[in-house]
């Protein structure tokens, strides 16, 4: 592909990702202990 190509797809992704983060139904900021959690009981569950 030429560089011009590759730089229109890349605007037209990052045009597409911003609108997509103003209409997502995630939260502004993860809920790190909820994760947390998560991922101990997968580890423990594992392991055993």
């Amino acid at each position: 592909l030429p560089w011009a190509a590759v730089a229109s797809w890349m605007a037209r992704l990052h045009e597409e990702a911003d609108a997509a983060a103003v209409r997502t139904p995630l939260p502004p900021e993860p809920d790190r202990a909820r994760v947390e959690d998560f991922l101990i009981r997968v580890r423990r569950a594992s392991a055993a």
